[in-house]
């Protein structure tokens, strides 16, 4: 498979709680946590590639752009997402740890594995991964559109015709959703 070059400076984020409890099973929080990203994302000017929000942490491929950096970037997310929890939990005792890894030399292929790894996350939440809400494949799929995440970006590197380029993704989890099982079971 031919890919077209993602240019840019990517970032795998994670956002844990200090005390590791399952301080986000709320959906609300996860919910809100959401908007309060889409509210703040042209202010701090980032771009969301994938991201899956599980009970204890949530994950994000993310490209910050030039004028904010990865700092500002991650450091207004963990805010968001301190705020979120306690709007609904104001005793809540967890603070945000945030992990960053910078991406150096991430190809559009690299990308494309950072997105199926973060969606497979899922795995053990919902039977299948495109009905797990809080994750950005479904939003791939056109099935719970936040408006978060840039799809167009990732599929483009696919194929120039959209209907293809979906097809080419859902086929790419697949794959990798096998190689993952099969990995797991030789391990056994």
């Amino acid at each position: 498979m031919s890919y077209t070059k993602i240019e840019g400076d990517f970032h795998y984020l994670i956002f844990r709680g200090s005390k590791r409890t399952w301080w986000l099973a709320d959906e609300r929080v996860k919910k809100q946590f959401l908007n309060r990203l889409l509210r703040i994302r042209e202010k701090v000017r980032f771009r969301v590639y994938a991201f899956c929000i599980l009970d204890q942490e949530a994950h994000f491929l993310l490209h910050p752009l030039k004028d904010s950096g990865i700092g500002q970037t991650s450091d207004a997310m963990a805010q968001e997402l301190q705020e979120s929890y306690l709007s609904l939990y104001p005793c809540g005792k967890e603070e945000v740890e945030t992990v960053s890894k910078r991406m150096v030399f991430c190809g559009s292929e690299d990308t494309l594995k950072y997105c199926c790894y973060i969606h497979m996350l899922a795995r053990g939440y919902a039977e299948r991964i495109q009905d797990y809400w809080w994750s950005s494949y479904s939003e791939y799929l056109h099935k719970n559109v936040t408006g978060l995440v840039e799809t167009e970006t990732v599929l483009r590197t696919l194929d120039t015709n959209p209907h293809r380029a979906l097809q080419k993704f859902v086929q790419y989890h697949k794959k990798y959703s096998l190689l993952i099982k099969n990995v797991s079971q030789s391990e056994i």
